[in-house]
C-alpha cells in the first residue's frame, strides 16, 4: 500500500473515531412536566401572532450549561407534524428571557445563580400557538397545515433539540400532554 493511501486511511479512521465520540461526552438533559396553561398574546414574553399554550417544565441542571443552541420541538403526538410557534426561534424561556442562544443562556444562568431564587429549581417555558392558519411551502420551509386546538384538542409532545451544530444534535426525552389536558388548559381562557 502506498504511503499516501495509508496516511489518508489513517486520517479517515481518526476522523471517524472523533465523530463517534461527538455528543457522547456531554451529559444527557432530561425534562419533566410542570404545567400546561393558556396565555393570551398580550402576556407572553415574545411577540406571537395569537394566544398560546405555555408548556412549563423542569430540566436537569445541565440545560443551562449547554454549549450550543437549544430549540424546542412541539408537535401533535398523533400526526408528528411540528407545530411550534416559529421553529424554536423564540423558545424555550426561563422567566421572560429566551435561552435558545448560548450567549443569552450564559447571561440568564449567571443572573439566576446570583439571584434570590438561586436555590429554587428553575421552571422553563415554551409556547405553542392555540391556532395557526395553513402556510404554503417556500424555499426555506415546508408547507404547514392549519390547526385549531380550541376547536379540536390534540395530544401535544415536546422535546428539546440540543445543537452544537446542525449535524450533531442531541434530543431530550419527550413530554406528552393528552388531548384532555389541552382541552382543560383551554377552558381556562
Amino acid at each position: 500500500m502506498n504511503s499516501y493511501i495509508a496516511r489518508q486511511l489513517a486520517v479517515s479512521v481518526a476522523f471517524a473515531i472523533t465523530l463517534t465520540g461527538c455528543g457522547t461526552t456531554r451529559p444527557p438533559v432530561t425534562i419533566s412536566p410542570v404545567a400546561l396553561v393558556y396565555v393570551s398574546a398580550a402576556t407572553m414574553p415574545a411577540q406571537l401572532p395569537g394566544d398560546a399554550l405555555r408548556i412549563d417544565f423542569y430540566s436537569s441542571p445541565e440545560l443551562l450549561s449547554e454549549e450550543g443552541y437549544v430549540l424546542d420541538d412541539t408537535r401533535t403526538c398523533d400526526a408528528g407534524e411540528s407545530i411550534g410557534v416559529s421553529g424554536g426561534a423564540v423558545a424555550p424561556f426561563l422567566g421572560n428571557a429566551s435561552i435558545r442562544h448560548p450567549f443569552s443562556r450564559r447571561k440568564v444562568a449567571a443572573e439566576w445563580a446570583s439571584g434570590p431564587d438561586a436555590s429554587v429549581r428553575p421552571v422553563y417555558s415554551t409556547y405553542l400557538l392555540v391556532a395557526r392558519p395553513a402556510y404554503p411551502a417556500t424555499d426555506q420551509m415546508p408547507a404547514r397545515s392549519a390547526y385549531d386546538l380550541a376547536r379540536k384538542p390534540q395530544s401535544i409532545c415536546l422535546s428539546l433539540s440540543l445543537r452544537d451544530g446542525y449535524e450533531f444534535a442531541r434530543t431530550t426525552n419527550t413530554l406528552t400532554f393528552s388531548a384532555e389536558q389541552v382541552a382543560a388548559a383551554l377552558r381556562g381562557r
